[in-house]
């Protein structure tokens, strides 16, 4: 059974790895660098590779990607996606309506690790993959960015206990 079970999150590993992290994550940056000039691209870039390891099987405490969909591509393009809808919603507003760049970087950290909670830990020893957390996903990947979000400079992000991404704290 641990044989079959490391073969296929392998299997899952080298599809993920064949992603192109660095194409996203600099069209990001430049979407985010021509909509608020000025702005640090450093926490999303530090952002970019703690997912490419996540995602990989290589960030402390966690086995990597072993689901289909929701998986590293998923993941960038959910991110792409909005990086280009926080650019089109402050570009189409009002300067007192904007997000602005913090709001943005929060956005777009929170895209990219929003299935975080798919990824299994190396001590869960109940769970055959990933995929066995579709109802708790959501739970899961606002706790896995409560604890992150600290570790790259952001607030953790939660104001209530529920974790809920509408209480978003990007102060």
């Amino acid at each position: 059974m641990m044989r079959y079970r490391r073969t296929r999150l392998r299997r899952y590993q080298h599809r993920c790895r064949s992603a192109p992290v660095a194409a996203v994550r600099r069209a990001v940056e430049e979407i985010y660098s021509q909509t608020w000039p000025g702005g640090s691209v450093e926490r999303i870039a530090a952002a970019f590779g703690d997912f490419e390891r996540l995602f990989n099987g290589q960030f402390p405490g966690y086995l990597g990607c072993d689901t289909v969909y929701h998986d590293l591509q998923h993941s960038l393009d959910d991110t792409l996606a909005m990086a280009r809808l926080l650019s089109g919603y402050d570009k189409s507003h009002a300067p007192d309506q904007r997000l602005g760049a913090d709001r943005a970087v929060m956005g777009i950290v929170v895209a990219l690790f929003h299935d975080a909670g798919y990824i299994r830990q190396t001590d869960d020893t109940q769970h055959r993959n990933g995929a066995e957390f579709t109802r708790t996903h959501v739970s899961r990947s606002a706790n896995f960015l409560a604890r992150y979000l600290p570790t790259i400079g952001m607030a953790s992000g939660c104001r209530s206990r529920r974790r809920s991404c509408t209480s978003l704290d990007t102060s």
